[in-house]
C-alpha cells in the first residue's frame, strides 16, 4: 500500500502501528483481569451469587457475545472501507477508528463475561466466553504493513 499521508500527518503505517499497540495493551489488561478472576474463583474468595442474578447475567453474556462480536467485524469493515468510488484506501484516521471500535466492542464482551464470572463464582460459562472474545481479538491484532 502506498504511504498516503493525511493532512494531520497520519499514515496508514502509523495508524496500523497505533492500532496494534492499543490492541495489545487492551489484551494485556484483559489477561490480567482474567487471571485475577480465575484466582478469586479458584480460591473461593468469591461466593456464587443468587440464581435470580447469575442466570440473567449469564444469558446477557451469551447475547452480548452473539451480537457485539459480529457487529465489531461489520463496523470495522464499514469504517475502514474506501470512501471514494476509485477504490483508494480509506483515510488512515478511519483505519485507526475502525480498529478502535472493533477492539472496544470485543473488550466490552470480555469485561461483561468476567464480571459474570465473579458474580457467578464459577469460571464456566463466563470465563469461556471471555476467552473466546479475547481469542477473536488476539487473532485480529493489526500487523504493520497489512492492508487496512
Amino acid at each position: 500500500m502506498p504511504p498516503t499521508t493525511a493532512p494531520n500527518g497520519m499514515t496508514h503505517e502509523k495508524a496500523q502501528r497505533q492500532a496494534r499497540l492499543m490492541a495489545l495493551a487492551l489484551l494485556a489488561g484483559q489477561v490480567i483481569f482474567l487471571g485475577l478472576a480465575a484466582a478469586l474463583v479458584a480460591t473461593g474468595a468469591v461466593a456464587p451469587g443468587p440464581a435470580d442474578l447469575t442466570q440473567p447475567l449469564t444469558a446477557a453474556c451469551v447475547v452480548v457475545f452473539a451480537v457485539l462480536v459480529p457487529l465489531a467485524f461489520i463496523l470495522r469493515r464499514r469504517l475502514g472501507e474506501p470512501r471514494d468510488p476509485g477504490g483508494a484506501p480509506a483515510a488512515p484516521e478511519n483505519v485507526l477508528k475502525a480498529h478502535i471500535v472493533f477492539f472496544a466492542l470485543c473488550e466490552t464482551v470480555t469485561l461483561l463475561c468476567l464480571v459474570s464470572t465473579l458474580v457467578h463464582g464459577a469460571l464456566v460459562p463466563g470465563a469461556i466466553l471471555a476467552l473466546l472474545s479475547m481469542g477473536v481479538q488476539a487473532t485480529n491484532v493489526p500487523r504493520v504493513g497489512d492492508p487496512a
